[in-house]
C-alpha cells in the first residue's frame, strides 16, 4: 500500500521544480478526488508552448487500481466537435465540399423543409434539426444500449419538422456533428477516424487519439467513468455507444498539449488560413453573430478573451480553455460524473493570471444541467382532471408510445420497459417532467405537443383501443 500510494503521489508532483506555490495551489484544487478510492482525472496547464505543470489525480480504473496520469486516456464527449468541425474546413480546402452546401446534396433521405440546411449551419448548431441523443432518449432508450449509425440517421430522416428555420436561432444539436462525421465518409470514402489520423493526429504524433468507432477495441491507458450512487457508492457508467462526431474522440493530456500547441502555428492543411476558418463564428439571418465557431466557443473570463469548449457524456466531464493572447490554456480530462472541469480550470487560471485577471472575486461557478429538478407551480389538478389525460399517445416521428396512468393521485408516463415518471400539473392542458421537458395537450385531449430543451413539437397521438 506505501508504494501504490508513493507511485500515486509522484503522478501528480514530481513534473519540474519551479512554481512550487502554484502547484501546491492546484494540488489543493484537486485534493477532494486525490485519494486511493476516487475517481479524478489528469490535466495540463500550459504557457507560451512550455507545460507548466500537468499530471493526473485519483484513478482512472478503481478495479485494477489504475491511478490517472498524462497519459491516461479519456472519452473527450463533446470536446470532440472542434476536431468533427475542422475536418469540414479541411474538406472543403481540398475541393470536395463547400461549407455552403445543402446537406441533402449528401444526406438525400433528409426531408426537404422547404428551406435549405447547409454545413454550415450544422456546424453552428443553427441547422433547426432536432438533437439524436434527446430523440434517442425520448424513445425509451439508453445510453447503454448499442446505437447503430442507419438507425439513427433514419431517426434524423424522420422527423417531419425541424426545431426552427436554419438560421434564425442557435440552438445546440448533436445531430449535425454526427450526420458531419457520416458526411466525411460519404465525400471520401474513409471513416471520420481514419481522415483524422491521416490528416490530423499522424502529422501531428497525436499517436494515443483516434475517434473510437468500435466499442469492442482494445484500448491502453483508458480511464472508466464513474458516477456515485445514492451519495455514497461508487459505481462504473456502462455504455455500447460508439458513434462519432459530436463526440466519440478518445485522447489523453500528453497529445492534446500537442494539439494545443498547433492552434498557434497549425501544421494541418493551409496553416494559419484554416485556423482563421475555425475561428470563425456563426452568423443568423438576422445578422447577429454568435459565440459558436467550428466546434469551439469564443468568450471573456474577467475581462480577458477565452477559446474553448466543455464535454459531458456518461460519466466523463472534459473541459479545454485557452486564453489566446496571453497563449494560456488549461485542459482537464475527468473521469467522475459529478466533477466540474470548467469550475476547475477558470480557477488554476485566477492561480496563474492573477496579475492580469480584471476581478479575483468573480464567480467560477460552471452551470449544472440537471433534468430531474422540477419548476415550481401552484397548479393543481384533481384525480378526476387527471384521469382524462389517461391512455396511450403514439409518435412516428419516435416510433413510440407513451402510456399515461394514474398512480393515487399523480399523472404517470411510461415508456417501454423503463420505470413510470411522475408528470407536474403546469396548466389546464399543460405537464412538464422537469424544467426542460413540457407536454401541451390538445383540449380534446386526443394528442399533446412534446418539448424538450433541444426538440420542439414533437407530435403525439391517442391509440384507440
Amino acid at each position: 500500500m506505501i508504494i501504490k500510494r508513493t507511485f500515486f503521489y509522484l503522478t501528480l508532483v514530481l513534473i519540474g521544480c519551479e512554481g512550487n506555490q502554484e502547484k501546491n495551489a492546484v494540488d489543493n484544487l484537486f485534493s477532494e478526488w486525490n485519494k486511493n478510492n476516487s475517481p479524478g482525472g489528469s490535466f495540463a496547464i500550459i504557457k507560451n508552448g512550455n507545460i507548466l505543470y500537468k499530471g493526473g489525480f485519483g484513478y482512472g480504473n478503481l478495479d485494477y487500481d489504475y491511478p490517472n496520469a498524462s497519459n491516461s486516456v479519456f472519452y473527450l464527449a463533446s470536446v470532440s466537435k472542434q476536431f468533427t468541425a475542422m475536418a469540414m474546413a479541411l474538406l472543403e480546402e481540398q475541393g470536395k465540399i463547400s461549407l455552403d452546401d445543402d446537406i441533402r446534396k449528401y444526406f438525400p433521405e433528409i426531408p426537404d423543409y422547404g428551406f435549405k440546411i447547409t454545413i454550415r449551419n450544422l456546424i453552428h448548431h443553427t441547422s433547426g434539426l432536432r438533437d439524436y441523443l434527446n430523440l434517442w432518449t425520448l424513445k425509451g432508450r439508453s445510453y447503454a444500449d448499442s446505437m447503430d449509425e442507419q438507425e439513427i440517421i433514419n431517426l434524423i430522416a424522420r422527423q417531419k419538422a425541424l426545431n426552427f428555420n436554419p438560421g434564425d436561432e442557435y440552438m445546440y444539436s448533436n445531430s449535425g456533428y454526427f450526420l458531419m462525421a457520416v458526411l466525411v465518409k460519404r465525400v471520401t470514402g474513409m471513416s471520420i477516424r481514419d481522415y483524422t489520423k491521416k490528416y490530423f493526429f499522424q502529422p501531428l504524433e497525436m499517436n494515443d487519439t483516434h475517434f473510437h468507432d468500435n466499442r469492442d477495441m482494445i484500448v491502453k491507458n483508458r480511464a472508466e467513468s464513474y458516477y456515485v450512487k445514492n451519495d455514497s457508492v461508487l459505481e462504473r457508467v456502462h455504455s455500447s455507444f460508439d458513434l462519432v462526431g459530436s463526440g466519440g474522440l478518445l485522447s489523453n493530456i500528453d497529445d492534446l498539449i500537442l494539439w494545443d500547441k498547433n492552434y498557434y502555428n497549425n501544421k494541418i492543411g493551409s496553416g494559419e488560413k484554416l485556423m482563421e476558418t475555425i475561428l470563425t463564428k456563426g452568423i443568423l439571418n438576422n445578422g447577429d453573430t454568435l459565440d459558436y465557431a467550428f466546434g469551439l466557443v469564443h468568450g471573456e473570463y474577467k475581462g480577458l478573451k477565452t477559446i474553448g469548449h466543455s464535454g459531458g457524456f456518461l460519466g466523463f466531464r472534459t473541459h479545454m480553455l485557452r486564453f489566446p493572447d496571453q497563449r494560456f490554456s488549461v485542459i482537464i480530462l475527468t473521469n467522475l460524473f459529478s466533477m466540474k472541469p470548467g469550475n476547475l480550470a477558470k480557477k488554476i487560471s485566477d492561480i496563474y493570471l492573477a496579475d492580469i485577471l480584471a476581478d479575483p472575486d468573480f464567480e467560477t461557478n460552471e452551470e449544472e444541467v440537471s433534468t430531474s429538478e422540477l419548476d415550481e407551480t401552484d397548479f393543481r389538478m384533481d384525480n378526476k382532471q387527471l384521469s382524462k389525460f389517461s391512455g396511450t399517445f403514439f409518435s412516428p416521428e419516435l416510433e413510440t408510445s407513451y402510456h399515461f396512468n394514474m398512480k393515487k393521485d399523480t399523472l404517470t408516463c411510461q415508456i417501454r420497459y423503463l420505470d413510470p415518471v411522475s408528470l407536474n400539473p403546469a396548466g389546464p392542458f399543460t405537464f412538464k417532467k422537469d424544467k426542460w421537458i413540457t407536454l401541451e395537450f390538445e383540449k380534446n385531449y386526443n394528442g399533446f405537443m412534446l418539448n424538450t430543451g433541444r426538440t420542439k413539437n414533437i407530435k403525439f397521438k391517442r391509440k384507440n383501443n
